[in-house]
């Protein structure tokens, strides 16, 4: 049952194609187990091949243990074995930390054998368990999307429509010796404590939650993609209205004085594991270039697909007001996130979206983190840096 639900899964979301190297992310526990053996057996009749890899990442005395595990599972699935050490520190976020540095050494790997995906084992609790922890703290639509079956970093997770518990039956199936991760049941993580004391609740109500949940993040990040054109042909719309109009004297005017680098902040083309973007006021500094967690993967653009036309877009610091009035209150809001990303490289806040979006209705400014503001004026929307004759006297 778990191989050919995973065969529908890597087919109808199309998470591989013919003549593809998989490397397969594999811990020795159940889901990665399950999901080897899954992938070995299809690597064949869908024309892909498949190799494996286990990260060592220091802290804990098991964990070289727990590699050579992971390499007797790759042996008995006849695939190429690649072990990987990490050198961390324990510490607070010490699990992101594990896990960005996790994913940035098989990024690092995958390059260097020309794997052209890294499959993970997420399975559907684990993305019931993503959009309850989301909601839990005030996710949007973005948010609600929870995990991507198949991220923009090549990133995939073919086990993301099975069952968890089919999963550890097949694993156990397949290989007698398994690695257990004693944080997957310490309490002090969120998503621990989601899996051990709110599903479960949930489900005594309505025991198909789980695969609802995983639906409503297909749903949710279906409507984000259809949001997300329409809000960058919004930004388009509104930059040309501007242009035709010479509409651009309201930056001149202002007491701010223009001080943003040439062209936008670039948007982040590698997202590492589990974005979880919804809570409330979150105004993470994007640097251009770097590869950090965000919380939205469906709302992250790459540039490199985006035409020399709609790049230029996003270079204009000053979009015309009565356009975006004009537009529904969804759209607005989506495009006045996406336009405020490419030009500053934050990630506003929502109450920062809020903001602009009253100070549409008259007049305004609404100042962000890191020097950046946006001027609301009769008839332009204008996002600028701060001057540091400004931040002295106060204003």
């Amino acid at each position: 049952m778990i191989v050919s639900r995973v065969r529908r899964t890597l087919v109808e979301r199309k998470l591989v194609e013919r003549g593809m190297r998989i490397l397969a992310a594999c811990s020795g526990g159940p889901d990665s187990t399950a999901m080897l053996f899954a992938l070995a057996r299809l690597a064949p009749d869908l024309g892909f091949t498949l190799c494996s890899a286990s990260v060592n990442h220091g802290l804990r005395e098991a964990a070289a243990a727990e590699v050579e595990i992971a390499r007797k599972q790759a042996a008995m699935a006849f695939v190429d074995f690649y072990p990987l050490v990490l050198n961390l520190k324990k510490g607070a976020g010490i699990q992101l930390n594990a896990r960005n540095g996790r994913y940035v050494a098989l990024k690092n790997l995958a390059t260097e054998i020309g794997a052209d995906r890294i499959a993970v084992g997420h399975t559907q609790d684990d993305q019931a368990e993503s959009v309850l922890m989301r909601l839990l703290r005030g996710a949007g639509i973005g948010g609600l999307a929870g995990t991507h079956p198949m991220r923009i970093d090549g990133v995939i997770r073919p086990l993301i429509d099975c069952r968890r518990n089919l999963v550890h039956r097949y694993a156990f199936s397949k290989c007698s010796e398994i690695v257990f991760d004693p944080s997957n049941a310490d309490t002090r993580y969120e998503r621990v404590r989601v899996r051990q004391n709110v599903l479960p609740l949930l489900e005594r109500e309505n025991p198909a939650i789980v695969r609802q949940l995983a639906d409503l993040a297909d749903d949710a990040r279906d409507q984000q993609k259809t949001l997300y054109n329409h809000a960058q042909r919004l930004i388009i719309e509104a930059c040309c209205d501007v242009s035709a109009q010479g509409s651009n004297k309201s930056a001149a005017d202002s007491p701010v004085t223009p001080n943003a680098p040439e062209g936008p902040a670039r948007m982040v083309l590698d997202v590492p594991d589990e974005p979880d973007r919804g809570r409330r006021g979150d105004s993470n500094r994007i640097a251009p270039g770097s590869v950090p967690v965000l919380r939205d993967e469906s709302a992250t653009v790459a540039t490199e697909q985006q035409s020399p036309t709609e790049r230029l877009h996003y270079d204009s610091n000053t979009l015309s007001k009565s356009v975006f009035r004009a537009a529904e209150r969804a759209t607005r809001r989506s495009a006045l996130r996406l336009w405020i990303r490419g030009r500053t490289g934050i990630e506003p806040g929502r109450s920062h979206i809020e903001q602009v979006d009253r100070a549409l209705k008259k007049k305004g400014e609404v100042w962000l983190p890191k020097g950046w503001v946006i001027l609301v004026s009769r008839e332009t929307i204008t996002c600028l840096r701060r001057t540091s004759r400004l931040k002295k006297n106060g204003k």
